[in-house]
């Protein structure tokens, strides 16, 4: 069982299932889009018929324009999230992709929803066949297991792709120096992380020669520490006068017309005190 407070189960709540299901989640988004745009251009349709034939069909464009606005809508947000496209995201092989999904079975405990709902069903079992059986066992627990020791190496890895992750997101929307890198940021470790999973699969699968990936896996945890190690340095540095003249918070403006503004009324106080004296 891996540990809720743990970096690894932190990293398969907010990324794995994401990472697990590839391209399904920015396909499934772009679908939405599609659906919405098509409804939207049907209730267009719709009331510009009615309106021209001034017949009460043009009445029938409400449902369609708001079930494609709310379609629209979810898939845009989606988008947002997901990427529009999976160029600047890292593909997982599908040695990585089966231990990810390992591990989430392994973090559920053996459980999720859709597998207790099949669970015990004869028609799913006859329908499924094998593949009903394989989620029958997970259901139960009796899926194989990560030993403890690669679970070790991957918490590892993890802990390192939680700071650039992290980091990535607060800078995001910045001009500063560490806001332009958090892209690249971002795509150097999903990439670390999509050939460690490769790697760790390599290393369950086939303990007696895991040296080279073992050394591998090390080297890629060294070197997104060093990435992130340096990052952070970056974002505790000063703001530099190029950073500070591209962008200046609500609060900051405040605070200097405030400062100016009592720094004048000071110094017009001393000139008023020195008329009397």
């Amino acid at each position: 069982m891996i540990p809720n407070d743990s970096s690894l189960a932190r990293f398969l709540h907010n990324h794995g299932f994401v990472m697990a299901g590839g391209n399904q989640a920015r396909n499934g988004a772009i679908a939405q889009v599609v659906v919405g745009i098509g409804l939207i251009l049907l209730a267009c349709t719709f009331g510009i018929v009615g309106i021209l034939n001034h017949s009460g069909i043009k009445h029938a464009f409400i449902g369609p324009f708001i079930g494609g606005a709310i379609n629209l809508g979810i898939g845009v947000a989606m988008l947002r999230k997901f990427g529009v496209t999976g160029q600047d995201s890292a593909q997982l092989t599908p040695q990585a992709r089966s231990v990810l999904r390992q591990l989430i079975v392994q973090l559920m405990g053996g459980r999720t929803p859709v597998m207790m709902g099949w669970n015990g069903n004869p028609q799913m079992q006859k329908f499924y066949g094998h593949q009903y059986s394989v989620m029958s066992s997970w259901r139960t627990g009796t899926s194989p297991q990560i030993p403890v020791a690669l679970l070790g190496l991957l918490e590892q890895i993890c802990v390192q792709y939680n700071r650039l992750d992290a980091l990535s997101q607060a800078h995001r929307n910045e001009t500063s120096e560490l806001g332009k890198l958090s892209p690249r940021l971002k795509l150097a470790a999903d990439e670390g992380m999509a050939e460690a999973l490769h790697h760790a699969a390599m290393i369950n699968q086939f303990p007696e020669g895991s040296a080279p990936s073992r050394m591998r896996v090390e080297a890629i945890i060294r070197s997104l520490q060093e990435t992130a190690d340096r990052s952070e340095a970056l974002s505790l540095r000063q703001p530099s006068i190029t950073d500070r003249l591209s962008y200046r918070s609500a609060v900051e403006d405040v605070l200097d017309e405030l400062r100016n503004t009592q720094s004048a009324h000071e110094e017009l106080q001393r000139e008023v005190d020195r008329s009397q004296n």
